[in-house]
């Protein structure tokens, strides 16, 4: 009969709930731990493929001066245009003298 009485009945009741709680703390940190980790690995792909990454290993970024456009070929602007190099640290702004199309 004692098995019965509310005293019994809430004692297993808060235990239930004191494991209830603890599983799912453990479930939230390793569904945050997860979520996390998949995160970081996002992160460093998208950083591999920013031209940020491209100056970090010490090459710049050419872009027309007067459109920001970023230049891949050297035909793309004349001599006389200014252009601006942007650097890992600073930009460069200079104007070009000769144009010369290797391909």
């Amino acid at each position: 009969m004692l098995q019965h009485s509310p005293a019994v009945r809430v004692e297993r009741s808060i235990s239930e709930h004191r494991s209830l709680s603890q599983r799912l703390a453990a479930a939230t940190r390793q569904s945050v731990s997860v979520v996390d980790h998949r995160l970081q690995l996002a992160m460093r792909a998208l950083h591999s493929v920013s031209p940020l990454a491209t100056l970090d290993r010490g090459y710049a970024i050419v872009m027309d001066a007067r459109t920001g456009q970023a230049l891949s070929r050297a035909t793309d602007v004349n001599p006389g245009s200014d252009i601006r190099a942007r650097l890992q640290k600073g930009e460069l702004l200079a104007t070009v003298r000769e144009v010369s199309d290797d391909g």
